[in-house]
């Protein structure tokens, strides 16, 4: 069994797989926070629909982006952090 070539060949691509599938990983994650920034994104933009003033619609805008990328991190840290291997090593405040 140490001998054969087919054995080997498969050790050597081992390293391969395992990037391929924490890419996959990875990409998921991204991807289901991106619907959820999309999401609440739309609830806050929808909830304040109503702005009157330039002051008003910059801060409407403002608030947005700022749930927004919260959401984004929230949900990608918190998905890599069931993900063994893939926990954040620094904190996030």
């Amino acid at each position: 069994m140490r001998n054969d070539p087919d054995v080997a060949r498969f050790y050597k691509a081992l390293p391969l797989f395992v990037f391929g599938s924490r890419f996959a990983v990875s990409f998921g994650i991204i991807l289901a926070a991106s619907i959820a920034t999309a999401g609440v994104g739309g609830v806050v933009a929808g909830a304040i629909a109503t702005r009157t003033t330039l002051t008003g619609a910059t801060l409407a805008a403002g608030g947005t982006i700022a749930v927004e990328a919260l959401t984004f991190t929230l949900v990608s840290r918190g998905l890599q952090s069931v993900i063994p291997g893939q926990a954040p090593v620094n904190s996030f405040w």
